[in-house]
């Protein structure tokens, strides 16, 4: 593999159930707990995130509810966001090996750098690309965004490897025609089935198909 697309939120760094906290907080008559909501809708953007809610349990989202939900994140952020398990390894073996590597998220970039420096990974995106479906307006599971990063550096889909932890992610990945690590914490990624797909529970196996 020529270049490596990794996802941010929940796959370098251990933020999803912040951002599930979060939503808790700022709209609490949703009748789900973080943990379910997190297990659910991990991968999913705020907006879309807000809207199936409301159309699931047909609630009105409350005015303000996104803002004051990214608020609350950040709040949060301070003490629950962490660096995954082995992924300084896999960053600083890229590095050595030369290489190259992008982040590419749904979130917005500045999110993506904030949680990168609580986490002390900021330094291994120096001097590379950080796509955000914000500047793009194109959202996993639309594999437009790695296509975007792949025809930037000049490779091709097959020389691409994903690393991601979400559905939206990994069918991304799968619709740009790329090979996808699923970094499975959670054990909920086995039912999707695809001979693109190489699902592990280590993070260092990463470097196993480099």
């Amino acid at each position: 593999m020529k270049f490596v697309i990794f996802d941010m939120d929940g796959t370098l760094v251990d933020s999803e159930l912040c951002s599930a906290q979060a939503l808790c907080d700022v709209w609490p008559e949703i009748p789900m707990t973080a943990e379910a909501m997190n297990n659910e809708y991990r991968g999913v953007r705020f907006a879309a995130k807000l809207a199936i809610l409301s159309e699931r349990f047909d609630m009105e989202i409350p005015e303000g509810t996104e803002q004051k939900l990214r608020d609350r994140e950040v709040v949060l952020g301070e003490t629950m966001i962490t660096v995954n398990p082995g992924v300084v390894t896999v960053l600083s073996t890229l590095v050595e090996r030369g290489i190259n590597f992008c982040i590419a998220s749904n979130a917005p970039t500045h999110k993506t750098m904030r949680n990168a420096g609580r986490c002390g990974i900021d330094g291994y995106l120096e001097n590379r690309a950080v796509y955000s479906a914000h500047d793009l307006k194109a959202w996993k599971p639309s594999p437009e965004m790695f296509l975007h990063a792949a025809n930037t550096e000049g490779v091709t889909s097959e020389q691409c490897l994903v690393v991601e932890d979400s559905k939206a992610g990994i069918k991304a990945g799968i619709a740009a025609g790329m090979t996808v690590v699923a970094y499975d914490s959670h054990g909920d990624l086995t039912s999707i089935q695809n001979d693109l797909v190489k699902p592990i529970s280590d993070f260092e196996k990463v470097l196993d198909f480099l």
